[in-house]
């Protein structure tokens, strides 16, 4: 399979989960769904190719790592944009925002989260795999960082979730944590 089709395919499978969980399933309004929920979307479809990318990379294949490692540059991107314009009480209430200013969690994960962007942009702009190599465990661990704050009293309450179906922040960590595995466990170079 191609990978513009391969990414794609991430896509749509985000967006159909996304979608059924917070429109179907969910309280959210469809007024919400072109920012709000794709942006969800959004970041599943970064988690899945983190994990095409460590994939690539445990497989010794570079230019399919080359090309998740920049779907993910690019993914990451467009989350911290709708991210911020989204981040007010209105859409993440109490859970960040204690008027009326972000609490810990908020400003954890903030924090985490532009900082694991800022990583992975260090990757995508090193000059050599040694220059590259250190930054993509610091990303992945403050991507874990980012979707604990964002998720962790959620996951486990099962009960609660709409139709059953797990957050996105749960797979994100998920994913993110197999990826960082098979990184960890790879002795050939990511990508050149």
């Amino acid at each position: 399979m191609r990978r513009n089709t391969q990414l794609l395919l991430v896509f749509a499978v985000s967006a159909g989960y996304a979608t059924c969980r917070y429109n179907i399933f969910g309280p959210e309004l469809w007024t919400n769904w072109p920012s709000f929920i794709l942006n969800k979307a959004l970041c599943f479809a970064l988690a899945q190719a983190l994990l095409h990318w460590a994939i690539a990379s445990y497989r010794a294949m570079p230019d399919k790592a080359i090309f998740w490692a920049r779907t993910c540059t690019h993914l990451a991107w467009i989350h911290v944009l709708l991210s911020l314009a989204l981040l007010n009480p209105a859409y993440f209430g109490e859970k960040f925002f204690t008027a009326p200013k972000m609490n810990l969690y908020g400003e954890a994960m903030l924090l985490f989260g532009v900082l694991g962007v800022y990583a992975f942009y260090r990757i995508n702009k090193a000059a050599s795999e040694s220059d590259r190599r250190p930054w993509i465990p610091l990303a992945i661990v403050l991507l874990l960082l980012h979707t604990g704050f964002i998720g962790f009293p959620g996951w486990i309450t099962p009960w609660k979730w709409p139709g059953g179906m797990p957050p996105i922040s749960l797979w994100g960590f998920t994913l993110a944590a197999i990826s960082l595995m098979l990184f960890l466990l790879s002795r050939k170079p990511q990508s050149e």
